[in-house]
């Protein structure tokens, strides 16, 4: 019987590699020994240059980066929407948007711009964070996704 190797360590290795192939294949249902057996019943469901698994802060900057740079990109997110923390609260300020009042990325003032175009309801800029109302954040996500022709799925478990 294996022993599990249950350390920080161990832990990063095990998702490399999970991410790893996962990356490099077709995303599909089934288990990887059928589909790799060839045996698979499984049908595609998408095909993808980049595979972002989460759709917090970080995982959102990935995959519109990777959009926008022309990658067929697919975002997956466990839970109905994106946005993290920052969409799980009744409303919170989101740090470091814009640190000494100056721009921090494109993807940061793409969802900047999303939500000052909504009104003064969705967003107020403060020294170097948003006040944003939680579900105008989701749609600001959702409308930047679309735009830069990102898929996306919601309520995956990866």
């Amino acid at each position: 019987m294996n022993e599990l190797n249950h350390s920080r360590r161990g832990l990063l290795k095990q998702a490399g590699l999970g991410v790893g192939l996962a990356a490099t294949a077709p995303l599909s249902l089934g288990s990887a020994a059928t589909h790799a057996a060839g045996r698979s019943k499984t049908k595609q469901l998408i095909e993808t240059d980049v595979l972002v698994v989460g759709g917090g802060p970080a995982g959102i900057g990935a995959a519109l980066g990777a959009a926008r740079a022309g990658s067929k990109t697919l975002l997956i997110e466990s839970c109905g929407f994106f946005g993290g923390v920052a969409s799980w609260s009744l409303g919170m300020p989101i740090n470091q948007m814009r640190p000494q009042r100056k721009a921090r990325s494109v993807v940061h003032e793409l969802l900047i711009k999303k939500l000052l175009d909504y009104g003064d309801q969705a967003v107020h800029i403060g020294e170097h964070q948003l006040y944003c109302h939680v579900d105008y954040l989701k749609v600001a996500i959702l409308d930047a996704l679309e735009e830069a022709e990102c898929k996306y799925l919601v309520f995956i478990q990866a």
